[in-house]
């Protein structure tokens, strides 16, 4: 029997969130990012690309497709399923949210997102506290093991200019992100 946590543990990381970086291209054309684990990769304008499987801090170059232009920057390692943002430009705005109201209250009782940090324009790089159970675009975990749920939203940059804004969207587009 005391094989039996070595034979679970695989099964229990495999749920954990993954360790993440949310890469925003706020320049008017494409880039070739360079220094991520699942390689090279090209992001148009105004999309994001999230790479997971992060183990250690990362230097990242971003290169134009058509111009001169290069971008780096130095991104600390998230704590475990954490996150972070390069919002190249600083265009893009996130906020993460607390979810954990969703999986613990009774159906009848009305519950709310909490605003745990905003992502205002003009903020290049972001890492998370803590564990993001989805990033940008990622849909809830179907269930909670007990500690908080918490989510990285993209919302328009208004939306990060205060809490209740920010709480007002991220109960808006909570249909988007809930748990299958």
């Amino acid at each position: 029997m005391r094989w039996l946590p070595l034979l679970l543990l695989p099964l229990l990381s495999a749920c954990a969130p993954s360790t993440g970086v949310t890469i925003h291209n706020g320049t008017p054309g494409s880039l070739e990012l360079k220094g991520l684990p699942d390689g090279p990769v090209v992001v148009d304008a105004g999309r994001l690309h999230r790479a997971g499987g992060i183990a250690k801090a990362l230097s990242l170059v971003a290169k134009s497709t058509t111009g001169p232009d290069t971008f780096t920057v130095q991104l600390d390692l998230p704590p475990p399923g954490g996150e972070a943002v390069w919002a190249i430009g600083g265009k893009a705005c996130f906020v993460e949210g607390d979810f954990s109201e969703y999986y613990n209250a009774p159906a009848e009782v009305p519950v709310k997102a909490n605003v745990v940090a905003r992502v205002p324009e003009g903020t290049e790089t972001w890492v998370s506290k803590d564990a993001i159970a989805a990033g940008p675009g990622e849909r809830l975990p179907a269930g909670s093991r007990g500690g908080g749920v918490r989510a990285l939203v993209q919302v328009p940059c208004k939306a990060a200019n205060s809490d209740p804004i920010a709480r007002s969207w991220l109960e808006m587009v909570l249909p988007d992100i809930e748990p299958q």
